[in-house]
């Protein structure tokens, strides 16, 4: 019993420290990388410096309609690098990128998750890796959602991509 107030002020003394380090939830999801909804299918532009070259693609989704339902919208695999301004989607994939699975996102009001991932091998998704939470699609209808969950009208608007504030 004399062990549990000593408990809840370590979980007190170290959860800042946790938060403060990007160890904590959201970790890992600030890749520069913006998504839209254009003519029913979502886009994806690359904000950053040129990446290195990936060797597989992968987009997944979950759609809350009202039971989450998981698909694949895209796998594919070939010699690809992202530069500052490139745009992809589903039907039109990365330079390079060669399909196994195109599915599209489904375009709807439900809630939906999409999980962008890219790295050297199906196994080895050790590159890009990006989380979007889309509560509402048509709220990105000329706008931009970036992982952190930012609104933006522009595509490189957030801070630290490349072209942004």
């Amino acid at each position: 019993m004399r062990d549990r107030p000593l408990r809840a002020v370590s979980v007190i003394l170290l959860l800042p420290i946790f938060v403060l380090s990007g160890c904590f939830m959201g970790s890992g999801n600030e890749e520069p990388i913006s998504v839209t909804l254009r003519d029913g299918e979502y886009v994806l532009h690359w904000c950053g410096d040129a990446t290195e070259e990936y060797k597989y693609l992968q987009i997944k989704f979950a759609e809350y309609a009202p039971d989450r339902v998981d698909g694949d919208a895209f796998r594919g695999a070939g010699l690809f690098s992202l530069n500052a301004g490139d745009e992809f989607t589903v039907s039109s994939p990365p330079s390079g990128v060669v399909p196994s699975v195109q599915s599209q996102i489904p375009v709807s009001e439900n809630a939906l998750q999409l999980f962008l991932r890219a790295g050297s091998s199906e196994d080895e998704l050790d590159g890009i890796r990006a989380i979007y939470r889309i509560d509402h699609p048509s709220d990105l209808q000329d706008r931009w959602l970036y992982p952190s969950g930012s609104i933006e009208d522009e595509p490189c608007a957030m801070r630290g991509a490349a072209g942004g504030g």
